[in-house]
């Protein structure tokens, strides 16, 4: 149980600890490594420039190449996978063949099997998370049990369970429960906490709903009472429809058609004083319009 002997190892490796480099001390390893603790790069054989630090940090691989793992079991697992890093205790440690990702954190995208492109910042972050690539995890247990791709979790347990593709989420639970979404936009704290299958969301500060598909939805009704947008009151545009609000704050535009309408009556006399109005047709002036477009419709003044 002697440290290894290092001097058996090729030329260029670094070896401390017992068995670290065990492999290599027979094998064609093409040196340039560097391990430091029990039996971390064990199994290396052709793998070169990988730096290893930690208790059987790295120790199956085999040609994996330009790998950092510090930390005890960080990369464990890894067989093939090359340029990556791995940060803390058990980071990445079933990864087998997945290249170019960033783990820093304990137990940091420890479910890895083969994703590519990654990168997870935190506690757990991308913990179970199997078969993805080129997705984005800052937060402790930032989307955990992620299995999409192109995803982007920030904050803690932020999209917690995305299996879609394409969607972003930014604040503490933020899309913690979407599991099959995809090209969700999702923002602040417990945002979209209720969609658990819905696509092409926008969903800020709400909580939204489990029906939501293709919504827009901004604030939340229990807290927030008044709207204020500028640009809106005083500008004159020309063409367009009227767009109305009903008590659950969802805008629209209102139709005359029949067929969206129940129970139809006349007005009878109430309807004369409608008839009483004039009318008419108009263009804006150039600095509202500059195209001079006919409108037609009523004067406020007159009416």
């Amino acid at each position: 149980d002697a440290l290894f002997d290092s001097t058996l190892a090729p030329s260029g490796d670094t070896a401390i600890g017992y068995q670290a480099l065990y492999s290599s001390s027979t094998g064609p390893s093409d040196g340039a490594n560097t391990a430091v603790g029990y039996e971390t790069l064990a199994d290396t054989t052709t793998g070169y420039a990988n730096t290893a630090v930690g208790w059987e940090a790295m120790e199956t691989n085999t040609t994996g190449v330009f790998n950092v793992a510090i930390g005890s079991e960080a990369m464990i697992g890894n067989l093939t996978g090359g340029f990556n890093v791995a940060i803390g205790d058990g980071a990445m440690n079933f990864n087998t063949n997945g290249s170019e990702n960033v783990a820093i954190g304990s137990s940091t995208m420890n479910g890895a099997i083969a994703g590519d492109y990654n990168l997870a910042i935190g506690y757990d972050a991308m913990g179970v998370s199997t078969g993805i690539g080129e997705n984005i995890a800052i937060g402790d247990a930032a989307m955990y049990q992620n299995g999409g791709t192109e995803n982007i979790g920030i904050g803690r347990w932020a999209g917690f369970n995305f299996s879609g593709d394409y969607n972003i989420a930014i604040g503490k639970y933020a899309g913690a429960n979407l599991t099959k979404g995809r090209n969700n936009i999702i923002i602040g704290e417990n945002a979209a906490q209720n969609v658990v299958a819905g696509s092409n969301n926008v969903e800020i500060a709400s909580q939204g709903s489990a029906h939501d598909s293709g919504t827009i939805r901004i604030g939340d009704p229990f807290n927030h009472k008044q709207t204020y947008i500028a640009g809106i009151s005083g500008t004159t545009i020309s063409g367009g429809t009227a767009v109305v609000v009903n008590g659950k704050g969802q805008l629209g535009v209102t139709t005359s058609s029949a067929r969206f309408k129940d129970n139809i009556q006349p007005m009878k006399e109430a309807s004369d004083a409608i008839l009483s109005l004039q009318p008419v047709t108009f263009r804006y002036k150039k600095e509202i319009d500059s195209l001079g477009i006919p409108q037609f419709g009523l004067v406020a003044e007159q009416v």
